[in-house]
């Protein structure tokens, strides 16, 4: 008996390592067999001085759950500190170089954009100053960078749920609300948690975040394309937000992407084994679905009705419940193997019931989809708001009227409104002023409410004031430019003693400003800040992002690019053009070394451009009030740079520029704050520092020049 025993479990084993053959043959054990699936999931809760988030670790938790499942490696991090994040993106990107298949990041957790550019917030960042976000943070760009070029058949997924409030925004006026739109590489998919420059429900009541908690029910939807998943995303936020967050996508993909396929779709696994069920206590950690079918083969020609029951308690919605019950109903109408009573009739037959045909319906036509696709006809003719024979406007209006929350409509008027900023950018960069005015006011037709209609504005009115600008001042070129266009306006300032730095009682004040006396020389500053028409005077070029103003003062230039500016200057002028020391600077800030709490006194809106009258842009220069000695935008507008080496400490630095061949490798002091600062950063004793190649777009300079 033992010894027959022995030979069945000997053949039971041998069919179930068969199947298990067949299974990994078929690639049923797992969705990705066919190709390479890695991911990297970061969930960070846990940031310094700020309030933790309230799910971001579960978010990320239940994320690489569902990624593991689909058959991804996923490489986890949570509360990462910059080090951290930095290390596990790059083994993540060496793990993807030379791969075809799928790479995907999620990433749960704070995220800033200053001057248009993003950045994940490690747990362990230090940011004071908008400058510090670029070496603190970590770069979306370079993370799309590295992803891009992996080879012809890879698909990219970045899912950044990082567009919750800014709490850098509101106490120390650095970066703006959300993330900012970016431009996908090839065969990349970006999913942002809620559109450019807004931000997202934390949706504390729940695990999971608003966004995420949707993102995971369309993720292991089987059979589910990326694309229609991720569009689901957007309606089912968009309708649960009431219509106030609005999932973003960019870019597209090469192939298609479904996390569960249907063909290989993940089997559901089945409920845990009762108390005392040996065979589920012999599974182990071998896949389920080879444990159900070496169950069913012990059982499938057994006439014992016990075993087949013991199929349907393990198994209740098993792969072969229907053929259990069916078995097991025969097997009970079968006679017991024992003598049967003298007059026993023969059972009647039972007559299977007839079944009546079915009649199929013909699948009935969504007319709101024929709609869409005759709205997407015009909008790719380009027939946007006019047209005789209709108009994409028109049309998606009509679609909204008997569906007020159709996404395709809704993406639809999206997208014409893009398409009329994308027409008034090119006749702005044509000098068409008039036709880009035109198409403007069509997209505020459209929906006067977009978020790109603002930005879109300020470029139109400087367009305008740059014309006016223009007709009132003679032409320059690239090879000749009067010296009074070349030379700045100075102002003499008579050489003192002062008390450099702040009281310790100051509002506002930082660590880095100690209190101490300081002496300058005779010295001349310059009235105004350097503007983009004196720049373009001499170097033939304007880097600035605030374009097309010719007074306003120019800005993304680095330490170095003004250290090419004077020597030209310089050479053109014969005089000894250079930047304030730190010192100075701070001097003439103080109206030639008064105790202001700002540069001119106490009446900041009179006196500077600041985050909270900047409206998102610098100014031309002069707007202001101006000091006690008649220089202007000292305090905000742009950040000004010094030639002295920044020393946290003040031990004699901040006294003399700093010497060149120590330059390259110092950080160099900024003063004075921005148009898109607080308060507490266009301070008189307020400082900074970064190094000698920083540029951006909320930093410029002002001229000294030694008597």
């Amino acid at each position: 008996m033992n010894k027959m025993l022995s030979m069945d479990t000997r053949r039971l084993c041998l069919r179930a390592s068969i199947v298990w053959l067949l299974l990994m043959l078929l690639g049923l054990t797992n969705p990705a067999a066919a190709e390479s699936r890695v991911a990297l999931v970061i969930g960070n809760a846990a940031y310094q001085d700020q309030r933790p988030l309230s799910n971001t670790l579960h978010d990320a938790q239940d994320v690489a759950g569902v990624l593991e499942r689909a058959g991804f490696e996923v490489m986890r991090l949570e509360n990462g500190s910059r080090r951290a994040m930095n290390g596990k993106i790059g083994a993540f990107l060496r793990r993807l170089r030379g791969k075809g298949g799928v790479g995907l990041v999620y990433y749960s957790g704070h995220g800033l954009q200053v001057g248009g550019k993003n950045y994940l917030v490690p747990v362990d960042a230090e940011i004071r100053t908008e400058w510090d976000v670029a070496t603190e943070g970590v770069s979306v760009d370079r993370l799309l960078a590295g992803m891009d070029g992996r080879g012809e058949g890879s698909t990219n997924l970045v899912i950044l749920d990082a567009c919750r409030n800014n709490p850098y925004q509101s106490d120390k006026g650095i970066g703006d609300k959300g993330l900012a739109r970016v431009t996908a590489p090839s065969s990349t998919l970006i999913l942002y948690a809620t559109r450019p420059g807004k931000t997202a429900d934390d949706n504390p009541r729940e695990r999971n975040g608003l966004f995420t908690k949707h993102l995971l029910a369309a993720m292991t939807r089987e059979g589910a394309e990326v694309e229609d998943a991720f569009r689901d995303v957007v309606l089912n936020v968009y309708r649960e937000s009431g219509q106030q967050q609005y999932p973003w996508k960019e870019g597209t993909l090469l192939k298609e992407f479904q996390f569960f396929p249907t063909a290989t779709a993940e089997p559901e696994a089945p409920p845990p084994p009762k108390t005392g069920d040996r065979t589920g206590d012999r599974t182990g950690d071998r896949d389920q679905l080879a444990v159900e079918l070496m169950f069913w083969e012990s059982v499938k020609d057994s006439k014992d009705p016990a075993k087949y029951q013991a199929y349907l308690d393990r198994y209740p919605d098993g792969r072969f419940a229907v053929l259990a019950h069916l078995e097991l109903a025969a097997v009970k109408e079968t006679p017991a193997a024992v003598k049967p009573p003298a007059a026993v009739k023969p059972p009647v037959p039972v007559k299977p019931p007839v079944r009546e045909p079915v009649q199929r319906e013909e699948p009935k036509e969504n007319p709101m989809m024929a709609l869409l696709t005759i709205c997407n006809t015009h909008l790719k003719a380009d027939r946007l708001t006019t047209g005789a024979g209709g108009n994409a406007f028109d049309c998606f209006q009509d679609i909204l009227k008997k569906e007020p929350r159709n996404i395709g409509a809704l993406d639809g008027l999206d997208r014409i409104v893009k398409r009329y900023l994308s027409l008034m950018e090119i006749n702005l960069k044509r000098g068409r002023r008039s036709r880009a005015e035109k198409y403007l006011a069509r997209a505020k037709q459209v929906n006067s409410e977009h978020p790109e209609l603002d930005a879109m504005e300020d470029r139109l009115a400087e367009a305008k004031r740059a014309e006016r600008s223009a007709s009132s001042q003679p032409p320059t070129t690239t090879t000749y430019a009067s010296r009074s266009v070349l030379e700045p306006e100075m102002v003499r300032v008579r050489g003192g003693c002062f008390q450099m730095g702040s009281p310790r009682s100051e509002k506002g004040r930082d660590g880095n400003e100690r209190a101490h006396r300081v002496c300058v020389d005779d010295f001349w500053i310059g009235k105004y800040e350097v503007t983009q028409v004196q720049w373009r005077a001499l170097m033939g070029s304007n880097p600035s992002y605030f374009k097309d103003c010719n007074s306003c003062p120019v800005e993304r230039v680095s330490w170095n690019d003004i250290q090419n500016y004077l020597r030209k200057l310089n050479s053109s002028t014969n005089k000894r053009y250079r930047l304030p020391t730190e010192a100075e600077w701070e001097y003439a800030c103080r109206s030639g070394g008064r105790r202001e709490f700002y540069c001119g006194g106490s009446a900041l809106s009179r006196l500077a451009w600041y985050s909270g009258n900047g409206g998102k842009k610098t100014h031309r220069v002069g707007l202001k009030s101006p000091n006690g000695l008649g220089l202007y935008d000292m305090s905000g507008n742009v950040w000004e740079w010094t030639c002295s080496e920044y020393d946290k400490g003040y031990s004699g630095a901040e006294k003399r520029c700093v010497r060149s061949n120590r330059a390259k490798r110092a950080r160099l002091v900024l003063r004075g704050g921005s148009w898109k600062h607080g308060s507490r950063y266009v301070r008189a004793a307020n400082r900074s520092g970064d190094t000698p190649a920083h540029r951006n777009g909320g930093v410029g300079f002002r001229l000294a020049r030694p008597l």
